[in-house]
């Protein structure tokens, strides 16, 4: 009877510690199945199935290998991707302008961008684009920005790859062409640019080294041309009336 009694407890004993031995093995060392998700805008959540989670020892059966699984989504940040540019001709600061240049208030970024809505865009989806500016010529006058709505203007100077100007598509940054004061038509000069998605850096930022690693994917491998379409200041003539017509014939007459 002894005997008996003492079979029955260490068969007691070995079964919790097997129980309490697989309850903590699937604690510490669970196993984690991914499955499916979907992207929106820059943030990726994927749906995570993890297996052989901690079981109480009345969740075992006899099959000694068995598991309890839950899924759940968890949020992962996708990378940002880089805006995409195709466009093939140049594009202008403003269209059919035909306002004194020296009373231009130049265009906003998001009115230049418009006229290439069709030559730009942005996988990762609701991205307010802008402008990376990276050379600019002068030719007959001067390009110039403002980032707070055309009260003051700066000069655009030399930008290039590892030292550009970004310009963003909002309510307050403008651009445009002034003139040289003699300026009668003819190229007034242009600025090659790269489509920016904003996702680091700001509006009015300079020294931009486009060319370093981690603005791969912020701006658009291909660049494009814009070019400022300004006409000239009409010149007054003043007309003649029929007494100037009398005038002049008569002042003639006497130099004569």
């Amino acid at each position: 009877m002894l005997l008996i009694r003492q079979l029955i407890l260490i068969t007691s004993f070995l079964f919790i510690t097997t129980a309490i031995a697989l309850a903590n093995y699937q604690l510490n060392r669970p196993v984690f199945s991914g499955g499916g998700g979907h992207i929106t805008g820059t943030q990726y959540q994927m749906r995570t199935v993890v297996i052989g989670q901690n079981m109480t020892p009345l969740q075992l059966s006899n099959d000694t290998y068995s598991t309890q699984a839950n899924s759940y989504y968890i949020l992962m940040l996708a990378p940002n991707n880089a805006p995409t540019f195709n466009g093939t001709d140049d594009y202008y600061v403003a269209e059919n302008l035909t306002v004194n240049p020296a009373e231009f208030n130049g265009a906003s970024i998001g009115e230049v961008l418009n006229q290439m809505s069709d030559a730009c865009s942005d996988i990762d989806g609701n991205t307010e684009l802008g402008l990376a500016l990276t050379d600019v010529s002068n030719i007959n006058g001067q390009w110039q920005y403002s980032i707070n709505n055309g009260q003051t203007w700066s000069d655009i100077f030399a930008v290039s790859e590892d030292n550009a100007l970004l310009l963003a598509d909002d309510n307050q940054t403008r651009l445009r062409f002034k003139p040289d004061m003699d300026y009668m038509g003819g190229y007034p000069g242009d600025l090659t640019f790269k489509i920016w998605d904003q996702y680091r850096g700001n509006t009015g930022d300079a020294n931009v080294n486009l060319q370093d690693d981690s603005w791969v994917y912020t701006v658009s491998k291909n660049s494009g041309i814009l070019i400022g379409n300004i006409m000239a200041v009409p010149v007054a003539v003043p007309s003649m009336n029929i007494w100037g017509f009398f005038l002049f014939f008569g002042l003639l007459l006497f130099l004569v």
